[in-house]
């Protein structure tokens, strides 16, 4: 049976190899696969899963394609690993379990734009509707992953954008596939 992350890898015919530009090019259809088959499922998402769970925490699997390649570029790499991580982060931060209480002016700030997303991503699931079935999508679940996975975007970009800033050294020149991307376009891509 396999995870379901290998169950659609056997579906394509397809398995990572070290070749991230292979890896670049399959991602699409893997990615397109995973999103329809994701419309029928109404848990977290699958691709972390595949990577972390609370009793192992990050598995080894985390450091080996398709998210960790040993000669890709820093917008490869850093982008899969910290969008991962951030996610982990702030996948059980729910706002029901903030307080305002002796919490300092900044921390409540923080609250209230944390608060002013919620009412944002909430208007904007009102509308969604399941593809299957037509039935309401599970606005809590759905909402709660969409700002885990938005807030682990902005702190892996501004992280990479630091990190790419003082170890510029470290990376590595794209392959003529990738050429007319610049990294930061990468960085959006794999993210996803």
């Amino acid at each position: 049976t396999g995870t379901y992350y290998q169950q659609l890898q056997q579906q394509l015919g397809y398995t990572y190899n070290n070749d991230y530009c292979d890896a670049f090019q399959k991602h699409a259809e893997l990615k397109r696969k995973a999103e329809l088959r994701a419309l029928n499922e109404h848990h977290r998402s699958q691709i972390t899963d595949y990577f972390w769970s609370k009793e192992e925490m990050l598995k080894l699997s985390f450091i080996q394609p398709p998210v960790y390649y040993e000669y890709a570029p820093l917008s490869v790499n850093f982008t899969t690993v910290s969008a991962v991580v951030g996610r982990i982060i702030v996948n059980d931060f729910h706002f029901n379990e903030l307080k305002y209480g002796n919490k300092s002016e900044t921390e409540c700030q923080i609250v209230k734009i944390y608060k002013e997303v919620i009412n944002c991503l909430t208007k904007q699931h009102l509308k969604l509707i399941d593809s299957v079935g037509n039935r309401e999508v599970e606005r809590k679940k759905i909402i709660t992953r969409n700002v885990a996975e938005n807030s682990a975007v902005q702190y892996a970009f501004s992280a990479y954008k630091s990190f790419a800033e003082d170890q510029g050294e470290l990376d590595f020149r794209l392959p003529p596939p990738m050429k007319h991307f610049t990294k930061d376009q990468l960085f959006f891509y794999f993210t996803n």
